[in-house]
């Protein structure tokens, strides 16, 4: 029976890792199947407010919540048990690259058969010496031995003390000239003499290690429009996107006291597929716990459950706004989100969040 929780062992030690304070690391990774989730534990996932990406087995996955060293990311469904590399790029654009097993590790199999000794193998080196041990007691003197042969004899012993000094003799011969002195101190340095010929090129040195990656180029122009595609099967598209960050404030009802976001007017009566999301960042101390829910203005009738997310302390979460709405009539949607569980004392939605709906009957 598959486990709602399996601990992952990363196999493969990070490849793309730079030595920058920035570069991410991993330390453990647990993926939920009951959610479809994974949970990476380690550091350097954020720069300032920009997130980290997360690409498995070469697709890039919806991140749920992420702070500095935890990422929660939504795995794609219906995936095939095996090992695949998963790739986090932080918000310094630095990544890692390591291997992932998805799908229960079976049971450790019955120990096999004891082989055939092996051949002995070569004498190793002769070990220390071990310390001396202590000293024994001393034995009986023994009998006393015959005499010996007379051993040589002794070296001289040591000069006495000089006598007195005599009284002065006379005057000797003068005798010969004593040794030169030693040298004298050398003298200033004389002016530098004229350049030599340069000396032939030595052999090129060894190639040098590789230097820092340097900051990222300015984007690009943009390219020409491509030619309109063939009419498709959406009857209108509406989109409306958060153009300056909201407060994000407790309250106990949606969409009752509850701050609205991204109203969108629905032009048409018919049934409308919603998607897009909202980013919101906690600057609090502790958790926050965010509740949002898209609702019809005009009749304050909520379309699906309310999502709930648990932010962490000055941590960045993601909501997303899927579902469908079969409207009357023409009418005004929006989401109202609020925090109900948590300080929530510096909670905001962040600027270009965004939030569409598509009619297709």
């Amino acid at each position: 029976m598959r486990r709602n929780l399996a601990v992952l062992v990363l196999f493969l030690t990070p490849l793309l890792a730079r030595s920058a304070p920035t570069t991410p690391s991993i330390s453990s990774a647990i993926i939920d199947y009951s959610n479809n989730q994974i949970t990476l534990t380690g550091s350097n996932f954020v720069s300032g407010k920009i997130g980290p990406t997360v690409v498995f087995n070469d697709v890039t996955l919806g991140i749920s919540t992420y702070t500095n060293t935890q990422i929660v990311a939504n795995l794609p469904p219906s995936v095939i048990p095996g090992t695949f590399n998963l790739t986090v790029t932080s918000g310094a654009g630095s990544s890692v690259v390591f291997g992932v097993t998805y799908g229960a590790v079976g049971p450790q199999g019955p120990a096999g058969p004891v082989g055939a000794m092996g051949p002995m193998g070569p004498m190793g080196l002769t070990g220390p010496a071990g310390p001396a041990g202590p000293t024994g007691a001393i034995g009986p003197a023994g009998p006393v031995g015959p005499a010996g042969v007379a051993g040589p004899v002794g070296p001289a012993g040591p000069a006495g003390v000089a006598g007195p000094v005599g009284p002065m003799g006379p005057a000797g011969v003068a005798g010969p000239a004593g040794p030169t002195g030693p040298t004298g101190a050398i003298g200033p340095a004389g002016p530098v003499g004229p350049a030599g010929v340069a000396g032939p090129v030595g052999p090129e040195g060894p190639q040098g290690l590789t230097g820092a990656m340097g900051n990222p180029g300015p984007a690009g122009p943009q390219g020409p429009a491509g030619p309109q595609g063939p009419a498709g099967g959406v009857l209108s598209f509406a989109t409306s996107t958060l153009t300056n960050g909201g407060n994000i404030t407790p309250c106990t009802s949606i969409p009752a006291g509850c701050p609205v976001l991204l109203p969108l007017t629905l032009a048409n009566s018919g049934t409308y597929f919603f998607g897009g999301g909202i980013e919101i960042f906690s600057n609090d101390s502790s958790a926050d716990e965010v509740q949002c829910n898209i609702f019809d203005t005009n009749t304050l009738q909520l379309v699906g459950t309310p999502v709930a997310l648990v932010i962490p302390a000055n941590g960045i979460g993601f909501v997303p706004l899927t579902g469908y709405y079969s409207a009357n009539s023409a009418t005004t949607v929006a989401v109202a989100c609020g925090v109900v569980a948590g300080p929530g004392n510096s909670v905001s939605s962040f600027q270009g969040s965004q939030f569409t709906a598509l009619q297709v009957q």
